[in-house]
């Protein structure tokens, strides 16, 4: 991300250092709903032409998903773009979680009753994952990659994503390894069943232009 500070200094800041300023000067929400369309009004473009069409994963910030006119938002969104709800999956962290289990759990009822699948996000990092499972409509886990960065040096790591995906195949929930930058990481997920990876061994972030390019390429 790109941010001019008040002295005209350009300063480049990640996504998690980004999102948490946007957050705390209240422009989390006009951000968080341009990405919302934008993303679904160019994926639904990309795939009027595709066979096997593309699926988008939209990671929701806390506010947003928290604020009532998110569901409205999100249906006008879909209707707007001419997207397929089983082509989104919404993202969402345990944190989301912490002060009203019940009401989100609504919430994400209401999303799934539209098709759409619900992803958690940073699987395993925190206190109350495992009983979340139990309690959540959950679709997909996402093993954070803090795992997968010593999965194939630390036994601790790759015992707990060996559990993560045991325990996802069980559940009959969909399961993704994120931060594969090596094919040595990405062929011991292969090894423990784990086959849907995320990250810059596959591709860094691409334009709309690039990943238009890039998927001409592959249907040739």
């Amino acid at each position: 991300m790109l941010v001019l500070s008040h002295n005209v200094h350009i300063r480049f800041l990640p996504p998690d250092k980004f999102i948490q300023i946007a957050e705390e000067s209240g422009d989390m929400l006009k951000i968080g709903d341009f990405i919302m369309f934008t993303s679904l009004s160019a994926i639904a473009k990309l795939n009027e032409n595709l066979v096997n069409q593309i699926t988008l994963s939209l990671n929701i910030s806390i506010k947003q998903f928290l604020q009532n006119s998110f569901i409205s938002h999100l249906k006008g969104y879909l209707n707007r773009t001419n997207f397929n709800p089983k082509n989104l999956i919404i993202e969402v962290t345990e944190t989301l979680f912490i002060d009203d289990i019940v009401g989100i759990k609504e919430i994400l009822k209401e999303i799934k009753s539209m098709g759409i699948r619900v992803s958690l996000d940073d699987f395993g990092t925190g206190y109350s994952s495992m009983s979340l499972l139990t309690k959540l409509p959950i679709d997909e886990l996402k093993i954070d990659k803090s795992f997968i960065e010593d999965i194939n040096d630390d036994e601790n790591s790759k015992a707990m994503v060996e559990g993560i995906v045991a325990l996802s195949n069980k559940m009959e929930l969909s399961v993704v390894a994120e931060g594969i930058e090596h094919a040595e990481q990405m062929n011991t997920l292969l090894n423990l069943g784990c086959l849907i990876f995320q990250g810059y061994y596959f591709f860094k972030p691409l334009s709309f232009q690039d990943l238009s390019k890039s998927l001409e390429y592959k249907s040739i």
